[in-house]
């Protein structure tokens, strides 16, 4: 007979299991053999898991059966829909099994395409993380159909909160402060009148409550959703969080953050430019058609000066000449900006882009790297994370791109400046240098000043990005 336990226990159950964290002391024995002797991916590929909300993937229900054994036969897919109580309900969708998941589904017949993915590779070993706590009654009672076939022939270990669907389990354990209070069958825990059975009891009474309540109108039913969640969350306090659960959250982040009053940004861009040596050919374009671009309009604005002198000719002829040579040149000028303005933001895109690409696949080499322990902190959840690869990453590409440009752009337009001022009057352009000094100084500080204002808007300092912790 399989041995199939309820435990009242965090999920943290499940990832000891997993390997996810290994206990501080004690140990975890599978058959008496401690798991840490054993290789992780021979143990997680006899291991089957249904979670809490399970997540179905962008493809077919049959795709979605598949991703728990990838060489899995038509056959093995369907025995595994027959097993989790789906098969049914697949083959009255339009395509059966071809039918792309989607959110027609309801939760029930998610949750039981999940259970047949758990199943598909027939493991030895069934983990199920609270699978109906999300569900109605009507595909609490379908899943848990599912649930009792699926069981047969393998070990089951249940996280469950709802205590009504544990009367025929063969071992009931209840764990409170790291330590076993209570353990035995269903009717064992009742006729001790312990905990469980007080939980039980609580349980039962607002089932009862919630079942005359069915009948109220909209405004009670809604209050009653709103009861019965409170009372899940009550029930929920079951569950002691385990001391090593505490202790894997608070592990220290040394090695991950960096103390941001010793950080240097230099050798962190030039660590950055590095990256982006594949792609120089593509800088180094976009870096000529830039220092050229930068040069234009301080042409332009030297033609556009001669086009004043012509209102003073009295020569009509010599004006009409000078006329069309000034619109010459103009009009190739136009068109030397515009081509290397085109050359340029190719350029740059082609490099910024690349660099964001290996950038973002550095990160996420580095979060896969990280302990468990460090996805359990907040600022590192799922979201959070997508969001940093989103657009942290994508803040590299103004490094090699934007930025360059616009640096180079400003150099050719010194260059060409002081060229042209130095031709025209270079006793006036010195005087003019005089104040140049001045003025840089004073672009300094104001540049400054912004940048201290976006950084902290609130007067706060604001949290660096992951990357810039470390995440490298």
């Amino acid at each position: 007979m399989p041995l199939v336990i309820r435990i009242m226990l965090e999920s943290t159950v499940i990832q000891l299991i997993h390997r996810f964290y290994d206990p501080d002391s004690g140990c975890v024995l599978l058959d008496g053999q401690d798991i840490k002797t054993l290789d992780v991916a021979w143990l997680r590929s006899h291991i089957g898991i249904v979670s809490q909300e399970s997540a179905l993937f962008t493809g077919s229900i049959e795709e979605n059966i598949r991703f728990g054994k990838p060489d899995a036969t038509d056959d093995e897919v369907i025995a595994a829909a027959k097993m989790a109580n789906a098969h049914d309900f697949i083959m009255e969708l339009p395509d059966n099994y071809k039918t792309l998941s989607g959110d027609k589904l309801s939760g029930g017949q998610k949750q039981r395409i999940a259970i047949a993915r758990a199943l598909v590779s027939n493991p030895k070993i069934l983990l199920l993380d609270e699978p109906t706590s999300a569900l109605d009654n009507i595909n609490e009672r379908m899943v848990q159909d599912a649930l009792d076939r699926a069981k047969e022939g393998r070990t089951t270990i249940v996280i469950a909160h709802r205590l009504s669907t544990i009367r025929n389990v063969d071992t009931i354990i209840v764990i409170d402060k790291g330590e076993v209070i209570e353990c035995g069958t269903h009717n064992e825990l009742m006729k001790k009148n312990g905990q469980y059975n007080e939980f039980v009891t609580a349980q039962q009474q607002a089932e009862t409550n919630d079942e005359k309540d069915e009948s109220d109108d909209e405004e009670h039913l809604t209050s009653n959703n709103k009861s019965h969640y409170d009372l899940q969350h009550a029930t929920s306090m079951i569950s002691i969080k385990s001391k090593i659960s505490n202790k894997s959250i608070n592990v220290d982040d040394e090695g991950v953050v960096v103390n941001n009053s010793r950080y240097c940004r230099w050798p962190f861009i030039f660590k950055i430019l590095r990256l982006n040596l594949p792609e120089l050919h593509w800088i180094i374009i976009g870096s000529i058609a830039s220092l050229i671009f930068g040069g234009i309009t301080p042409l332009f604005a030297l033609f556009i000066s001669n086009v004043y002198e012509l209102f003073a000719e009295q020569d009509l002829n010599k004006a009409n000449i000078q006329t069309r040579n000034l619109a010459l040149f103009i009009f190739c000028i136009g068109i030397v900006g515009a081509l290397c303005q085109f050359l340029s933001s190719v350029a740059f895109a082609k490099s910024g882009e690349a660099l964001t690409m290996r950038m973002r696949m550095i990160s996420f080499g580095s979060m896969l790297r990280q302990e468990m322990s460090w996805f359990d902190c907040e600022e590192n959840s799922v979201g959070a994370l997508v969001t940093q690869l989103s657009s942290d990453t994508s803040n590299f590409k103004g490094l090699s791109g934007l930025r360059i440009g616009v640096i180079f752009n400003a150099l050719g337009a010194i260059i060409c400046t002081l060229t042209i001022v130095f031709i025209v009057g270079w006793k006036l352009s010195l005087v003019l240098l005089l104040f140049t000094p001045l003025i840089v100084f004073s672009g300094i500080v104001q540049g400054q000043r912004l940048s201290n204002t976006k950084r902290n808007p609130t007067g706060s300092t604001k949290e660096t990005s992951w990357i810039e912790k470390g995440g490298m």
